[in-house]
């Protein structure tokens, strides 16, 4: 069990309660943890502290006198200065209602009480992560527009310079177009796209590429421009190389200092591509972000010494920029995919998952297809904890998500809906189908042994199965609500079954 957060830094913890040994027990058990806690027993008092102190996150109970949690969430959300604190509730009301309410109103999670103080520390570290990269993220743009500024400036003190007037002018507008052009996307495919298409306005050349490291040591050529023309684009996209493959990727490396070869025939080893025979001069710049290391800007020309150190200059402050603004875009798309996954499974969380099964409910009763819902809840999970152990638990989470992708289509939307229990939406599938797939997972999972330190651990599941009937106004929380009831019915009969719901769609 942890002593402490993830992080040095101590998260604040708004809870509120209006049962004091509620409260009590919760404040208690976060400070133990190494949170800063503060304790409210109902929401007017909740609005009004966050109001002027916000905290990092808010534990809200769901039933109060007065002003409930639901109707704090909202005038929480509607608060500019608190719009954007995470909201988790914690509640004994256990129905689908209360949590798709809690959901709808701005709550990013949903812990049924009695809890386990592990699932709650694991949830809270969660989106106090998420809100650490949303700050990240702000920081980001706040260092985007510094650089914007910077970039600005360096350009109009160019202008000031003893250069043509004309030159200075578009050279300006260049870089005021690529501004706005490359922060009008946090798509980081469409960010490395508009880098390269405006480079030729910044420094002139015949193609280039953009080239980052893969991970494993090796250097991706990303993006190229002007090869394709050449018959050599999809080569340069194909190489996973070591970092000296060209011998400038390695001076610039260790220089972080951008370099040009004038005249490539009289470095023979400048190059390990015969394809590249046509180039006669090539510059290479590091794209750093933060003093790190995060790629190279590189451009090759058909005319010896091309690149002047003028070029050079501004192909470093162009360097700068395409940094920040990549830096900006994989901090959003680290944020996006935080924000829809579940971190422990890699499947979607809750809340996407729910926002995917709208639009397919919305499709399906639009023009009449089959849907089916499917709910997996692994039997005696609590009593797998206690035995085994909490790491032993998530294995076996982790073991029955790769279970349900092996056996799913990719049109099938799966993700975990609460604690052990799973959510599956299969479009065009009517019931009978329905509960062939459910078996097909039910089996593989049963079949399945997972080492431990106290003896191999033999895993099974129940699952309740629900198909959309259009001949009746059904809403799609009707629709997982009689899954869920069948998954209830599956555990009361015995566990480690499929049980469909009674009243069939029309096959």
């Amino acid at each position: 069990m942890r002593n402490k957060p993830k992080s040095d830094y101590q998260a604040e913890i708004l809870v509120v309660d209006d049962e004091r040994e509620n409260l009590h027990v919760l404040t208690h058990m976060l400070h133990r943890f190494g949170y800063r806690v503060r304790g409210v027993t109902d929401g007017a008092m909740a609005v009004s502290v966050a109001r002027t102190n916000p905290p990092d996150l808010v534990m809200l109970d769901v039933s109060m006198p007065g002003m409930d949690g639901y109707e704090t969430c909202k005038l929480l959300k509607a608060d500019h200065r608190t719009r954007d604190i995470p909201v988790i509730f914690i509640s004994a009301l256990v129905d689908v209602e209360d949590k798709v309410k809690a959901f709808n109103v701005g709550g990013v999670d949903y812990v049924p009480k009695p809890f386990q103080i592990e699932e709650v520390l694991a949830r809270l570290e969660t989106h106090l992560s998420m809100r650490r990269l949303q700050m990240q993220l702000e920081g980001a743009n706040r260092q985007l527009e510094e650089t914007n500024r910077n970039l600005a400036q360096k350009f109009r003190d160019l202008s000031d310079a003893q250069k043509a007037e004309r030159e200075q002018r578009q050279l300006a507008e260049s870089l005021r177009d690529t501004i706005i052009d490359i922060n009008s996307t946090l798509d980081s495919n469409q960010v490395l796209e508009l880098i390269l298409q405006h480079l030729t306005r910044i420094v002139p050349h015949d193609a280039a590429f953009i080239a980052l490291p893969n991970g494993d040591g090796k250097i991706h050529i990303r993006r190229t421009l002007g090869y394709k023309e050449r018959g050599q684009e999809e080569l340069l996209l194909s190489l996973r190389v070591p970092i000296d493959f060209f011998p400038i990727w390695s001076k610039v490396y260790r220089s972080f200092e951008p370099l040009a070869i004038e005249d490539t025939r009289a470095e023979t080893t400048w190059s390990n591509l015969p394809e590249l025979s046509w180039v006669r001069s090539s510059a290479c710049a590091p794209i750093l972000a933060k003093g790190e290391f995060v790629g190279f800007l590189n451009l090759d020309s058909e005319t010896p010494a091309s690149f002047t150190t003028t070029q050079l200059d501004r192909l470093r402050t162009y360097a700068d920029y395409a940094a920040a603004a990549l830096e900006k875009a994989r901090l959003f798309e680290k944020t996006q995919n935080l924000a829809i996954t579940d971190e422990l499974t890699g499947l979607l969380n809750r809340r996407q998952v729910l926002k995917l099964a709208e639009i397919e409910y919305e499709r399906v009763r639009r023009y009449r297809r089959p849907l089916s819902a499917v709910i997996i809840d692994i039997d005696h999970f609590k009593r797998i904890n206690d035995t085994f152990g909490h790491p032993i638990g998530d294995q076996a989470l982790i073991a029955l998500a790769n279970c349900c992708r092996a056996n799913l289509r990719t049109v099938d939307i799966l993700g975990r809906y609460g604690g052990e229990e799973f959510l599956i939406l299969l479009p065009e599938t009517k019931h009978h189908r329905a509960l062939e797939a459910a078996e097909r997972i039910r089996k593989q999972v049963e079949a399945l042994v997972l080492p431990a330190a106290k003896g191999p651990l033999k895993l099974t599941i129940s699952a309740g199965v629900a198909t959309l009937d259009l001949n009746s106004p059904e809403s799609l929380e009707e629709l997982i609500k009689t899954a869920d009831d069948a998954l209830y019915g599956a555990k009361a009969a015995g566990r480690n079954r499929v049980q469909g719901e009674i009243r069939l769609a029309p096959e």
